[in-house]
């Protein structure tokens, strides 16, 4: 659920920073397995939304990206030019399983109880495609990262900035704490520093 096309542009750089001097290969894994790899040293560190709070792991902090309201373009709502949360109470949303992505799952609906705001989510899907879709169904209204309004804004779906700036994605890195190697170190170094020039956000973290 991070942002693809910034990550993809990190990847590329890390590739060939002279500076990290590794071979580094990157997967995709879940966020169910994420601490248990982490753990087990068969990732050395992993990207994710949401937050994961573990003795065992530091976190890096990275960047908080804004939920949009993300609704049918004939919706009541559509030509509105920012929601508060307030204005969508009552209305029916699709969101994700929490199977699907736990870190992301929970901190959204943090968020959202820091705001007084319980979404009435009717249908449950596994990835934030699928919330789009069922949106521009008009079977509800979701909420998505503000990356995806440039893929996926069109004549049959809108994207509403929301007023609450609380509500938002988080960004982090993670890695074990304790020894670990000068690889992890050095790779670390250089996220922050691609975040500091590179941030696809409107909040980096400081």
């Amino acid at each position: 659920s991070i942002n693809l096309r910034w990550l993809c542009s990190l990847i590329s750089d890390a590739r060939t920073d002279r500076g990290i001097d590794a071979d580094l290969q990157f997967v995709s894994t879940e966020d169910l397995t994420l601490h248990d790899e982490l753990t087990k040293r068969m990732l050395h560190a992993a990207f994710f939304a949401g937050s994961l709070c573990l003795a065992d792991l530091e976190c890096v902090e990275l960047f908080r990206e804004p939920f949009m309201a993300v609704l049918n373009s004939r919706h009541t709502l559509a030509r509105s030019a920012s929601l508060s949360l307030d204005q969508v109470r009552g209305e029916p949303v699709i969101w994700l399983r929490r199977e699907a992505s736990p870190l992301l799952f929970d901190a959204f609906r943090s968020s959202c109880v820091a705001r007084d705001y319980r979404p009435s989510i009717i249908q449950e899907v596994r990835t934030l495609y699928e919330c789009l879709e069922f949106a521009r169904a008009d079977l509800g209204i979701t909420f998505l990262p503000a990356s995806m309004q440039a893929k996926y804004a069109g004549d049959s779906v809108v994207f509403v900035p929301l007023r609450e700036s609380d509500l938002y994605a988080e960004y982090n890195l993670a890695f074990l704490r304790g020894r670990r190697s000068s690889v992890v170190d050095r790779f670390v170094r250089f996220v922050q520093d691609y975040v500091c020039h590179n941030s696809p956000a409107r909040t980096p973290f400081q």
